[in-house]
């Protein structure tokens, strides 16, 4: 069976709370029916490179692994309820920061080990109002751009890690930031001098880079809360100096084991 229409999930009985679809790697094709009072959905080793859903108000996790999708659906938005999406394996190349504006009820928005080279900003009006966390890990980013998330301006973790990344361009502005994950990439060299002042930010993981000298402007990062700053791994023999440094409001992680 390549196609799965509304039909078929229309008869899931009221008292299935988890729906499970897995190993059907015929199937291309999914329709989700507004009558589906399931909270929790897993498509696992399909082939879906399409997927519908109507207005739901049930479902409230949906997680996908692996598939053929190359976008997220145009209509995450019908899932009303819909704190938690996870995608990955996927074949998504662009991500496109228009579609988190439909999905208004997404708390945790991830797209990971899929083929996502580009991020694309269609506005800079603030959207997203309940998107807390977003994590694009083990994709194919080369660069960074931080304009492109000012939109989600109640975003308070955002995960770049293993990547490809080896340039970051502007500075983060969502003043709700408290985690900035940018682990296992290949940046060479990051400059906090520009950088928006973040009275949220509680750490900045750099751990594995490339970073060939200590990054200038430390101390703007620290506004009036102490801030962790890692740099463990790649050439962190370069920075050993900064543990007897000075910095009131900085804390700097040179080992492998996590900041306390």
């Amino acid at each position: 069976m390549d196609s799965v229409g509304p039909y078929v999930l229309y008869k899931v009985p009221a008292t299935v709370q988890t729906l499970t679809i897995i190993s059907s790697p015929a199937m291309k094709h999914l329709h989700i029916p507004s009558n589906l009072s399931a909270s929790e959905m897993y498509i696992t080793r399909t082939g879906i490179n399409s997927i519908h859903f109507e207005e739901n108000i049930s479902l409230n996790t949906v997680i996908i692994s692996p598939c053929g999708l190359e976008q997220l659906p145009f209509t995450l938005g019908n899932l009303k309820k819909l704190a938690f999406f996870r995608i990955s394996n996927s074949q998504i190349q662009v991500l496109y920061i228009q579609q988190l504006r439909l999905a208004k009820s997404v708390e945790k928005l991830m797209v990971v080990r899929s083929r996502i080279h580009s991020i694309i900003i269609d506005s800079p009006e603030r959207c997203c109002d309940r998107l807390d966390e977003l994590d694009l890990q083990k994709n194919l980013l080369t660069s960074i751009d931080f304009a492109t998330f000012d939109p989600l301006h109640r975003l308070r973790v955002l995960i770049l890690a293993d990547n490809s990344i080896e340039m970051l361009v502007g500075s983060p502005s969502n003043s709700a930031l408290e985690y900035l994950v940018l682990t296992n990439n290949h940046i060479k060299h990051i400059a906090f001098c520009g950088w928006n002042p973040l009275p949220s930010l509680i750490s900045v993981n750099l751990r594995n880079n490339r970073l060939a000298q200590e990054p200038s402007c430390l101390e703007n990062l620290s506004t009036n809360a102490t801030v962790y700053v890692t740099l463990y791994g790649g050439t962190m023999e370069k920075f050993v100096e900064l543990k007897n440094r000075s910095q009131s409001k900085l804390r700097f992680c040179l080992t492998f084991f996590p900041c306390e």
